[in-house]
């Protein structure tokens, strides 16, 4: 079952810069010479690095992105194709149901539709990300998932998201930066700098000094939301602690059993079950 009121992303979206901290209404993307698209530069953490084909994917796809994977939530595993009206999907984002919403959200749909993602080393992220369009016999749009995207739920490699929060929260880095926090059950001891958060997980575009002078109004609106703790920024540097999550209490007992000599094979974990 799916929280009510949550939808799912792929870690490999969370954690890297597949969608940038743009203005849905700026779709600037790489062209070659001849007018033709080319591969934009997707950085990230922990391997999810690569690179993709398409128009450049923002805040706002990413939403949409996870609201359609909730909506494909009961045929995650059976990989059944799934028919919807845009007044349900926009119903989901806690969205108006006006003319120009249903636009933006058919053109965002098209955009992730026509994204292709490189394979990447060792994470089997590779091809489109959904296949969309509208069947005239069944008057309705419908989405079909690559099993290359399934995969990654069925093996829990996936992060739920609060959609109220994600909508809510103010500015595009924040919500970025809300969803790449959630994907974690422990923090990093040493902290992590701004410099990395903005070239690996946001993926914004201004100078250096403009994104450190924005993170502590960033550091605050995450610890009203509840994803961190406690979070300061020192010398250019977000130090920063996560809630206690049931996994991550796992890990920390863990970390305590063999710092004790005791066998790994008495602190067997579990991992999320499949949808």
């Amino acid at each position: 079952m799916l929280p009510k009121g949550h939808f799912p992303l792929p870690n490999f979206a969370v954690r890297s810069t597949l969608f940038k901290s743009t203005a849905p209404n700026r779709h600037k993307f790489e062209k070659k010479e001849n007018g033709e698209l080319s591969w934009t530069e997707n950085r990230g953490l922990d391997g999810y690095q690569h690179f993709y084909y398409g128009e450049l994917l923002t805040v706002f796809h990413a939403r949409v992105f996870g609201h359609v994977l909730a909506l494909c939530w009961p045929e995650m595993a059976s990989g059944g194709r799934v028919y919807f009206r845009l007044y349900k999907l926009l119903q989901m984002m806690g969205s108006k149901t006006g003319g120009s919403n249903y636009a933006s959200l058919s053109r965002a749909l098209e955009t992730l539709a026509s994204c292709e993602l490189s394979p990447a080393g060792g994470k089997d992220i590779s091809g489109p990300l959904l296949n969309y369009g509208y069947d005239e016999a069944q008057k309705k749009y419908y989405i079909d998932l690559p099993k290359s995207i399934r995969n990654h739920f069925l093996v829990g490699d996936y992060t739920l998201l609060c959609s109220k929060d994600m909508k809510d929260l103010r500015g595009n880095t924040t919500k970025l930066l809300y969803a790449f926090f959630s994907s974690h059950d422990l923090a990093l001891e040493n902290g992590l700098t701004a410099e990395f958060l903005q070239k690996n997980i946001v993926g914004s575009s201004s100078k250096k000094s403009v994104f450190l002078r924005l993170m502590p109004y960033v550091v605050k609106q995450l610890t009203r939301a509840g994803v961190l703790v406690h979070a300061e920024i020192i010398d250019g540097k977000l130090i920063y602690s996560l809630p206690k999550k049931p996994k991550s209490v796992k890990q920390a007992l863990r970390k305590k059993f063999r710092s004790f000599g005791l066998s790994k094979s008495n602190t067997r974990s579990s991992i999320r079950p499949p949808p």
